[in-house]
């Protein structure tokens, strides 16, 4: 698999800073399935020889965070900053596995007994408060997940949540295409007045990008105004034409609710969701659940 073998798969290293300058989206579902498989057993391990201690079970569950600390949680972040079609394939890959792994963990009822036992136990006296808030942290995520339920009501609840996690990738996904889809060419030199050497380097740039075989010049410009924060909100504090701003900050604040990127169904269909799923756990809804 060349680069993508898990011998060199940058996901896997977990010593340092991640190494985001050589994360590739061909490393993302070898390199995460493979941290699942080897989580799974530690999980099983710990599920089998846990003991109700600080050391016997909080320990080991943030040991077995940290993996995903430099795997999951850089995907998530270049699918923020650097997204690109591959590694949107590469992210929808592995997302189900993940969350079905999320909700496996949480619904533990060894390691849920285990943290009941601690907070209930003698072990409650030989920790201090921010160790206490952990431990109670800890069982309220796994009672919301769904952690006291059973068969069909159980089913239901992961199936919702594996579906809330595909709209909200498909919701970001939008917005970050209808971000991507607009931009303000100013190429009036007197329409810059007022703007600093910072705004007009990086719209100049913005512009060369944009348009191969073409050199910046900050100076005179063109210049390309895009809804990226680095953009827009610079342009929004120094920029004098107010037709221009209006333009820009319409089309910022009303991002993916139009055309094929609209999200509106989308935010229907969570609304939706969360209800279901609040009522499955028992709360009158969402708002009570997230309260």
């Amino acid at each position: 698999m060349s680069e993508s073998t898990l011998e060199n798969n940058p996901l896997l290293v977990t010593d340092g800073l991640p190494r985001y300058d050589e994360i590739k989206p061909e490393h993302v579902e070898p390199g995460v399935k493979n941290l699942l498989i080897q989580v799974e057993k530690q999980i099983e391990e710990l599920e089998k020889a846990l003991t109700p201690t600080w050391d016997g079970l909080l320990k080991p569950l943030e040991d077995m965070d940290v993996p995903f600390e430099y795997a999951w949680s850089p995907v998530s972040h270049l699918m923020s900053v650097k997204n690109s079609d591959d590694l949107r394939a590469a992210h929808e890959a592995v997302l189900q596995d993940v969350v079905a792994f999320g909700l496996r963990v949480q619904q533990s009822r060894p390691i849920y007994e285990g943290l009941v036992a601690i907070r209930d136990g003698k072990e409650w006296n030989n920790l201090d408060e921010a160790q206490r808030r952990c431990v109670e942290l800890k069982i309220r995520s796994a009672e919301h997940a769904g952690v006291g339920l059973d068969g069909e009501a159980k089913e239901r609840f992961n199936a919702i949540a594996k579906e809330m996690s595909q709209i909200g990738s498909d919701f970001s996904n939008h917005v970050m295409d209808a971000t991507k889809a607009f931009e303000l060419i100013v190429e009036d030199k007197a329409d810059t007045e007022g703007w600093p050497n910072s705004l007009r380097q990086g719209v100049a740039q913005s512009y060369a990008q944009a348009n191969e075989g073409t050199e910046p010049d900050p100076e005179n410009g063109p210049w390309r105004i895009t809804l990226d924060f680095p953009s827009f909100f610079p342009f929004m504090q120094h920029h004098r034409v107010r037709a221009h701003r209006e333009q820009v900050y319409r089309a910022f604040v009303t991002r993916a609710s139009s055309g094929e990127l609209d999200n509106s169904d989308l935010i229907a269909k969570t609304l939706q969701l969360r209800k279901e799923q609040a009522g499955l756990l028992g709360f009158g809804s969402y708002a009570e659940w997230s309260l």
